[in-house]
């Protein structure tokens, strides 16, 4: 199989076992470094501003207990004041024609998203929302908010090129997926395996190239490889990148050893 990657972009792998790959480093730079039409799914749950709640002080507020401690938007994230316009272009670049994107998001955020990709070429088909549950109630599971509790999240779904149907058409608009916790949360917005499953098996084949630009403690990798895909994850944030490395080593440690034989992805100093 032909390289699909410069390979400039080496220098960045901080993780390469069998079908998946991280690279640390801005995604704002890394992504021209991919041929175009290289990926053939997008899933992400990028940087993007939070909820501007914050914590209760002195009470005059009302804040419910519960909300996120800073009131900058940045919700205590380093590096999420990245912008749509600034990465929308790079992302049709890199999908094939026609292909499919996932793109988590909040009201917040929604409209500028939904301004950069259709700038850049994408068409959306839907809004997706996942419904939060308790792993053990499988009830909703909210978080506070003085206007209505939050307990779904959008997902913006997007097409490049014609329009094709998903694997299972039957399948709803709302996903009713636990949200990670406690131990097993390694990331604070982090995305149930579960879910990210769902999306990558209905826009996706085996051995197609699954992209995540954020990804964080690689939730949507492991999901990826599971059901037979490559991953690439990219993240601007050294610590997740270690993070996510040990989950995949866990998870491909214990996985059929089927699913490592013969599929790293392959840089070339040609391109």
């Amino acid at each position: 199989m032909a390289p699909k990657f410069h390979g400039l972009l080496t220098k960045y792998i901080s993780y390469q076992r069998g079908p998946v790959t991280i690279l640390c480093g801005d995604m704002r730079e890394l992504l021209w470094y991919f041929l175009p039409g290289s990926i053939e799914l997008v899933a992400s749950d990028p940087a993007y501003e939070t909820i501007s709640g914050g914590s209760n002080g002195n009470g005059k507020h009302r804040r419910p207990s519960g909300m996120l401690a800073a009131n900058n938007g940045k919700g205590g994230f380093e590096h999420n004041d990245v912008q749509p316009e600034e990465y929308a272009a790079q992302l049709y670049h890199v999908l094939r024609d026609p292909a499919h994107l996932y793109w988590f998001m909040n009201n917040l955020g929604e409209e500028r998203t939904l301004a950069a990709f259709g700038a850049a070429g994408f068409k959306r088909h839907k809004t997706l929302y996942w419904a939060k549950t308790h792993e053990k109630s499988q009830k909703p599971d909210p978080n506070p908010n003085r206007w209505y509790m939050n307990v779904v999240e959008e997902i913006l779904f997007f097409r490049k090129g014609t329009a094709f149907a998903i694997s299972d058409p039957s399948m709803l608009e709302i996903f009713y997926d636990p949200a990670p916790r406690g131990a097993a949360r390694l990331h604070p917005t982090e995305k149930p395996v579960s879910l990210m499953r769902k999306l990558i098996k209905n826009s996706s084949q085996p051995d197609d190239v699954v992209l995540d630009p954020f990804c964080g403690s690689g939730s949507t990798l492991e999901a990826a490889v599971s059901t037979g895909r490559q991953a690439i994850g990219i993240d601007i944030d050294a610590n997740y990148c270690t993070i996510a490395a040990k989950r995949l080593d866990r998870f491909l440690d214990g996985c059929d050893s089927r699913l490592l034989s013969g599929r790293q992805l392959s840089f070339s100093t040609g391109l």
